[in-house]
């Protein structure tokens, strides 16, 4: 979009993910959606979503749990590097008391 507008970069070049990343995080513009985790210190996305760490913390079980339930499809996913899962509060009682319980649902 930068591009097409003939907008370039301060030395001329045109903008590509990583300098507009970088712009938006050296000058700490808020990002709705960002796909790179550490535009999101707390580990939740503006969409929501929140990453397997900071899920983890909220349904009280370890990263390796949240991980494994992202990959047999028990939480809503998008995959990734952290993998980022939308989590209602229905969903957070029912994996609470699916950890509790030491099973998979």
């Amino acid at each position: 979009m930068l591009n097409e507008e003939g907008l370039t970069t301060g030395l001329g070049g045109p903008f590509i993910r990583t300098k507009v990343y970088w712009v938006g995080f050296s000058n700490h513009v808020p990002t709705g959606c960002p796909e790179m985790h550490s535009a999101c210190p707390g580990g939740r996305r503006g969409d929501g979503r929140y990453s397997a760490k900071a899920a983890a913390k909220l349904l009280n079980v370890s990263t390796t749990t949240v991980t494994r339930w992202c990959r047999l499809g028990k939480l809503d996913t998008i995959q990734g590097v952290p993998f980022w899962s939308s989590l209602d509060q229905a969903d957070a009682g029912d994996h609470r008391q699916v950890a509790r319980a030491g099973t998979v649902a």
